[in-house]
């Protein structure tokens, strides 16, 4: 089609004096049509788009490509219409047959459409037949222009309609490249940041990321501040990490109310829940994310659902709101956070507890994650790996779960490096935990630089799980999860602001300092996590802030925490903390009690073991012994915790039963819990359910000397 420009000068009153639409349809289709498209795109061009769709379906209707082409892209962004992606598919799928060729960049397109499942179901097969239809378009012309290289270096890349292969990527977007080209030298820091057809290089995507920003494309400069946020590939820098969020944070204002793409209104949204490159604002953030609510495919729901679970730029956790944002981004067509969701109904918290709900997003995910094989996003890897590991939705499979995770491994972030120790460390599908195996994996992972588990490394090198006790590398591997942690500031998560505290606890990497560890488990508690909260209470009752270790096992329990609700009734009843209330305290016992048997088949392990704890110790009023022990039986064989307990029973109890409590001592002992060995060695000292052995004594006393 060559446009008649005059007919755009002149507009629609000139043709119709000259004759009839419907003539003028008949007898110059071309010249029909072309005044169509440009009224349409001049419509655009003057800031209204709203009267844009009707030219372009009449043209469309009367055999324009070019038209149909242009109603798919105003579907798919909402350009003066709703957004509707499944009439873009459709108007996609017309312009493609266009016999000029013209339209043929549309196959890659619409490959992705039925690849990510927008507006139609998820198609793998048609995916790849669009892409490979792409490829040979591509590959067949002598000349390429620098999109048309562009979208085939990232098909390479990412295997689309080929085998991938990150070296032929690069070439081909390297060849076209020139300096100023930004979306190109962009391009080049994903395939090498995402590790696409190649193994991840942190270094060279920093350098092409630099590149594309100092060449005018400020698109990557958010990665760009992660990357020196977290350290990757470079040294961490928090201001530097900072100065970047703020421009990025500034490019996407001034377009906010021009021609900002969605995914940027949804980057804007994430920028202020967490407060990159401003103060955290939680609220800004979800009316941010509501002007796309319903419009694209439940993405923005599950934005919002994300910041009401972690409050992120909130005062607190709103698991409530969170579930019904995430099931309204399910209903939406986004599967994203199936698996979350499986988790808040697993749990229970915030929410009634329910598991059969909880296998049923479980199982949805995993088919939706297994359906999209190779296209799967690293972080999509990780999460059906962890599922298969824990059984989640499935049977345990730990061999299913390391062999997903085999394509990332040794490649620069040693994400699934932990997540294998992790696996061998709790013993998620395996007989028992193998600490062995999961030191040899978080070895690995700190040798590719993840921070995550440096502390765990630590915690086992100093307590000689899996090897020999070495203090001097325990110490090594603190100092560094310290330096990572702290490096994270205020971008740091809860979990990693818990850990940090511990570490200042414990005096690990760090001096110890009690309470700059009371004050990081405070912020934690403040952003809504209970288990913080509850560590909180911990840190103050330790350094004899009894008020204060009062004031947070209250919060905890009234949150529904319960793990140190023995310790909160008895602080009540002794006067710890503040005024003495007998009657308090075995009501809370009693209503513990009450709340965690309501649960019944619902109950996690945790609520097992801490209503079995209960029911021993007598706290309600009376020593229910019989069904104490019958709960913690039924978890000991992967709660190695559990066995402590029983053996504490028999031991402690009125006429000890030493035999028994040695039984439950020793399988604890198998299953890695080593935290009787001195009472063990007591025993055998003393002759208490064994015949005395002082040598035995002596090497349980050793033993626990080293842990």
């Amino acid at each position: 089609m060559k446009p008649l420009q005059l007919i755009s000068i002149l507009g629609t009153a000139a043709i119709v004096t000259a004759c009839s639409s419907q003539t003028v349809r008949n007898s110059f289709p071309d010249t029909y049509n072309d005044h169509h498209y440009w009224a349409a795109r001049q419509a655009i061009k003057i800031g209204e788009p709203e009267l844009a769709e009707e030219h372009l379906k009449a043209a469309a209707e009367n055999g324009s490509y070019t038209s149909m082409a242009w109603l798919g892209h105003i579907y798919t962004n909402g350009t003066g219409v709703d957004k509707n992606l499944e009439a873009a598919l459709k108007w996609y799928e017309k312009a493609i047959v266009d016999p000029s060729g013209d339209n043929a960049q549309l196959m890659k397109r619409v490959g992705d459409i039925y690849a990510r499942g927008e507006g139609t179901a998820v198609d793998t097969a048609k995916a790849e037949d669009f892409w490979k239809r792409a490829y040979v378009y591509y590959t067949s012309k002598e000349d390429l222009t620098v999109s048309e290289a562009q979208l085939l270096g990232m098909m390479y890349a990412r295997g689309q309609g080929v085998e991938a292969d990150g070296e032929k990527a690069v070439a081909l977007l390297k060849a076209h490249y020139t300096p100023g080209l930004g979306s190109i030298a962009r391009l080049l820091g994903d395939i090498y940041y995402d590790g696409l057809g190649l193994r991840q290089n942190l270094p060279e995507a920093r350098k092409w990321y630099t590149a594309s920003f100092a060449e005018g494309d400020p698109v990557r400069l958010y990665r760009l501040g992660f990357m020196y946020l977290d350290g990757q590939g470079v040294e961490p820098n928090p201001e530097k990490a900072h100065q970047y969020f703020a421009q990025y944070l500034g490019y996407l204002e001034s377009k906010l109310n021009n021609d900002i793409h969605d995914s940027q209104i949804r980057e804007l949204a994430y920028m202020y829940s967490k407060g990159h490159g401003t103060k955290a604002d939680g609220e800004h953030a979800i009316s941010l994310a509501k002007r796309l609510v319903g419009k694209d495919g439940g993405i923005s729901e599950r934005i919002i659902g994300d910041i009401y679970i972690d409050a992120l730029g909130l005062e607190k956790s709103d698991p409530a709101q969170a579930v019904e944002w995430y099931e309204k981004s399910i209903a939406q067509g986004d599967p994203a956070r199936l698996t979350r969701l499986a988790y808040i109904y697993s749990s229970g918290d915030g929410v009634e507890r329910d598991i059969e709900k909880a296998n049923k997003h479980w199982q949805a995910s995993i088919q939706h994650l297994e359906n999209l094989g190779q296209r799967r996003s690293p972080s999509e890897t990780r999460r059906l790996s962890v599922m298969y590991a824990k059984g989640e939705g499935t049977q345990a499979n730990t061999t299913r779960a390391i062999e997903i995770l085999q394509p990332y491994v040794g490649r620069g972030d040693g994400y699934a490096e932990y997540l294998i120790g992790d696996y061998y460390y709790m013993g998620y599908g395996l007989d028992k935990p193998d600490p062995t195996k999961a030191l040899e994996w978080y070895a690995k992972a700190a040798n590719e630089g993840a921070i995550e588990r440096l502390k765990r490394l630590g915690d086992m090198y100093d307590q000689a799980e899996g090897t020999k006790r070495d203090p001097a590398l325990a110490e090594k591997y603190w100092q560094m999860a310290f330096k990572g942690y702290e490096a994270r500031g205020e971008n740091a998560s809860t979990g990693e602001l818990t850990t940090l505290a511990r570490m200042y606890g414990f005096g690990q990497g760090t001096p110890k300092n009690e309470e700059r560890a009371l004050a990081l488990f405070k912020k934690a508690s403040e952003r809504g996590d209970l288990n913080a909260t509850r560590l909180a209470g911990d840190m103050a009752y330790n350094i004899g802030e009894m008020a204060t270790a009062r004031d947070f096992y209250q919060i905890a329990h009234e949150g529904g925490n319960t793990t140190r609700i023995k310790r909160y009734a008895a602080m009540l009843r002794d006067g710890l903390g503040g005024t003495a209330d007998e009657a308090k305290a075995r009501a809370l016992f009693t209503s513990a009690i009450a709340t965690l048997e309501k649960k019944g088949t619902l109950r996690s392990d945790n609520d097992t073991l801490q209503l079995g704890r209960l029911y021993l110790s007598g706290d309600s009023g009376e020593v229910q012994a019989q069904k104490g022990l019958a709960l913690l039986e039924s978890i000991s064989a992967r709660v190695s915790v559990a066995p402590v307990f029983i053996g504490d029973y028999y031991y402690e109890r009125e006429n000890p039963d030493y035999k028994k409590a040695l039984a439950a001592y020793q399988k604890s002992f198998d299953m890695g819990d080593e935290s009787r060995l001195k009472r063990v060695a007591f025993m055998y000292e003393r002759g208490q359910g064994v015949p005395a052995n002082q040598a035995k004594a002596q090497a349980f006393l050793k033993k626990a000397k080293n842990r």
